[in-house]
């Protein structure tokens, strides 16, 4: 028998093996988890930056003009608002954009005069619907 023991066995070098794949295997779980959610929050950012766009231009619209119109496409992830001869469309090729509700009933496909305006805007990414923003936007004229 050798007395002289200087090398690892072969239980060790699979121990060691073992180990050091399942640190890997947390580690780029971890990473590509990581990954994904800040993916779900940079497409969060972009919509609310295209809710703040439709916003300031609704706005401007509503306070520029006496009357205008919003027409809303049926499941086209879009609507237009008609005004002075121009029509502003808001659509995305990411994003579906919906008017979800408002404060009159007669306020699509109608000229609106109104001086206050209640919206509810809701933006939803096409390639995950369970990714969307709603936002309460208030039109007011002086």
């Amino acid at each position: 028998m050798i007395n002289n023991e200087k090398g690892i066995t072969l239980m060790e070098v699979l121990a060691t093996l073992v180990l050091l794949s399942i640190i890997g295997l947390i580690a780029w779980n971890v990473f590509f988890q990581g990954t994904k959610y800040s993916n779900i929050e940079l497409k969060k950012t972009q919509m609310q930056q295209e809710v703040n766009y439709i916003n300031s231009k609704l706005t401007d619209i509503h306070i520029r003009n006496e009357t205008y119109q919003i027409d809303i496409a049926p499941d086209s992830c879009s609507f237009s608002v008609l005004y002075g001869g121009s029509i502003d469309e808001f659509k995305h090729s990411g994003y579906c954009i919906n008017i979800e509700s408002y404060n009159s009933p007669t306020l699509l496909d109608n000229p609106i005069n109104q001086k206050d305006i209640d919206l509810k805007l809701k933006i939803s990414d096409k390639s995950n619907l369970d990714n969307y923003i709603e936002v309460d936007i208030f039109l007011h004229k002086l």
